[in-house]
């Protein structure tokens, strides 16, 4: 007897990496998958004179998926230049610290502190990262560095992030076979390779929508 179950259908809130590749992860296992993005254009890379400029995350933590990823879409994986891998703030003004000696020295105290914290996991449930960071490394830091290092990345503020579902990963041990350490890029950027994983998902019948969606959309 077949099966007559409907496919569960998905909403995935957001068009970059994160939501794209997650669709396609999705539709791979025979979800009924729709993606609801605001901007289209958020993510560009551009090559000037032989060298990439990405306009968005200049690269990403490399994992053996990510490799995996580039690979069925006929794209290499490439390490960025030493010079691209230096890591700078705007906060005020640009910088690659923006605590002073006095808040340095406190964030250094309390991260040899959380170092020791047992149930490093436990930590996060129920918190915002926000409130967790402030709980754990003090506002300065929470103000200065966090929020506008995952701003670049999640583009919405670190008080609507859910710290267990954000900063988890960081604390488990993953099976990495990923051929490169540390950041990479596919080849052409990655608005190429959002581009190809899109047209993709296209043929795979994951239907856009240029919307802003809300979670109480969704209830």
């Amino acid at each position: 007897m077949g099966n007559s179950k409907t496919p569960m259908r998905v909403a995935v809130v957001g068009g970059g990496f994160s939501g794209l590749t997650l669709a396609a992860l999705l539709a791979a296992k025979g979800f009924t998958v729709s993606v609801f993005e605001k901007d289209q254009g958020f993510i560009t890379s551009e090559n000037s004179h032989g060298i990439l400029f990405e306009n968005a995350a200049p690269s990403l933590l490399n994992h053996h998926e990510i490799e995996t990823f580039f690979t069925n879409y006929g794209l290499k994986t490439i390490r960025p230049m030493n010079s691209a891998k230096k890591k700078f703030i705007y906060y005020d003004q640009l910088c690659r610290w923006p605590l002073g000696i006095k808040a340095s020295l406190i964030f250094v105290l309390k991260i040899i502190k959380f170092l020791f914290l047992n149930d490093k996991i436990n930590s996060l449930q129920g918190l915002s990262v926000e409130t967790w960071s402030q709980l754990h490394f003090g506002s300065e830091f929470t103000d200065k560095v966090l929020r506008t290092a995952l701003f670049g990345v999640y583009a919405c503020d670190i008080s609507e992030l859910n710290a267990e579902l954000v900063l988890s990963r960081f604390f488990l041990k993953r099976l990495n076979k990923a051929k490169f350490k540390g950041s990479v890029i596919p080849e052409g950027g990655l608005s190429n390779f959002l581009n190809l994983l899109r047209h993709d998902l296209l043929k795979k019948n994951v239907q856009f929508y240029a919307q802003n969606l809300n979670a109480s959309d969704l209830l």
